[in-house]
């Protein structure tokens, strides 16, 4: 029996995605195979079924239909838990099957239309990745169809009756960082990416609010605007870009009396973090890639990262707004906390609060990254 959310009854397979994800749902597919060849490229298979939509479907809409329980399976009978995770499930089974191979067939064919399409695809990506930005904050396809606008237009304009196409990846950048410069978050964003030459219908697009992404980015395909930034870029990295995108343009603009500055686009500045982290460059190999486990979630509550996902070695994290200040103290409160200071109570009336204990923090972070942390800067320390 087949038929269940919580995968085929393969104790074999199901030990193996439990010792590799032990943190993982056990409705949501985890299995893969890597293939890595003897020229060095790597392949992730996976195994497309799509009755698989159809159980969690079922899963979330009818919470009280009978689950046939596998050998494995701890409960027959879903739970509030187990519909959250189906339709978390969900949402990535339609963004791995569904969204992401019409996505890159759609990226194929603008790479073949526009000669100039892969190399700005290339050079905005390494400049927003250079500026821990990218992987972690912004996905690689939003940023794809954010690079296709100057090729295909914002609208029903047709890309080859426009003076404006970019001829080369350096104008691409160039357009890119000026949009960028001048979009406003909030503000849902259209680019024809799928339609062919003759397409002039142009669909309306809806502004979607989201606790965690605030980018609309909406296509033919995507009409909602959120497949590839639900999650991501929240409103301090979203401004942030459009911060760096802005600085970007007045180096460019500078470019043209010191040819060699233009490498001031992809040197980023630590001052405003309010924690860095330095790596020992020796031990940084990318085969970290390959590991499960997530440090930096264990301190999402806290702490906000932001890394080079091409490599690096060093990382930066401001604290948090929610975490700031004094609260009352309550058991299980989410963060590493300590009394609040007697110089801090003297401002307040308040009796009982505790803060942030920012000094535990680094120190734990410094005890899981024995090896590889050279040492961890505090704002206002060395």
């Amino acid at each position: 029996n087949c038929d269940g959310p919580r995968g085929y009854p393969t104790p074999g397979l199901r030990a193996s995605v439990y010792i590799g994800d032990p943190r993982g749902s056990g409705i949501q597919d985890h299995a893969s195979l890597e293939i890595l060849t003897t020229e060095g490229w790597a392949f992730s298979a996976r195994i497309w079924h799509d009755r698989e939509a159809t159980v969690l479907e079922r899963l979330i809409t009818s919470p009280k239909t009978p689950i046939q329980p596998l050998p494995l399976a701890p409960s027959s009978s879903p739970t509030t838990k187990d519909q959250r995770e189906a339709r978390h499930a969900l949402d990535v089974y339609t963004r791995r099957f569904i969204h992401a191979p019409r996505h890159h067939r759609a990226v194929t064919d603008l790479s073949h239309r526009y000669a100039a399409y892969p190399g700005t695809v290339r050079l905005v990506k390494r400049w927003i990745a250079s500026h821990w930005l990218l992987g972690i904050h912004i996905t690689e396809e939003a940023v794809e169809i954010i690079c296709a606008r100057p090729f295909v237009g914002a609208s029903t304009m047709l890309p080859e009756t426009a003076a404006s196409v970019p001829r080369s990846k350096e104008r691409g950048f160039a357009l890119v960082l000026e949009f960028l410069k001048e979009w406003k978050p909030e503000d849902p964003l259209f680019v024809p990416m799928y339609e062919d030459s003759g397409s002039l219908t142009k669909p309306s697009v809806v502004a979607v609010s989201s606790k965690s992404g605030v980018w609309t980015i909406s296509t033919s395909q995507d009409k909602s605007g959120r497949m590839w930034t639900s999650s991501g870029p929240d409103a301090v990295a979203a401004h942030r870009l459009r911060a760096l995108a802005e600085e970007a343009c007045k180096i460019l603009q500078a470019a043209d009396a010191d040819p060699y500055d233009v490498k001031r686009l992809f040197s980023h500045a630590t001052d405003d973090y309010d924690v860095l982290i330095e790596l020992h460059p020796a031990v940084l190999p990318r085969y970290h890639q390959n590991v499960d486990a997530d440090p930096a979630a264990m301190y999402s509550d806290t702490l906000k990262f932001f890394f080079d996902i091409y490599g690096g070695h060093r990382i930066g994290a401001i604290w948090l707004p929610s975490v700031s200040g004094a609260r009352p103290f309550r058991t299980l409160g989410g963060f590493s906390s300590m009394p609040t200071p007697k110089e801090e109570k003297k401002k307040g009336k308040e009796k009982g609060t505790v803060v942030l204990n920012q000094q535990s923090v680094l120190d734990e972070i410094e005890r899981l990254g024995t090896g590889f942390i050279k040492k961890i800067i505090l704002r206002g320390q060395s």
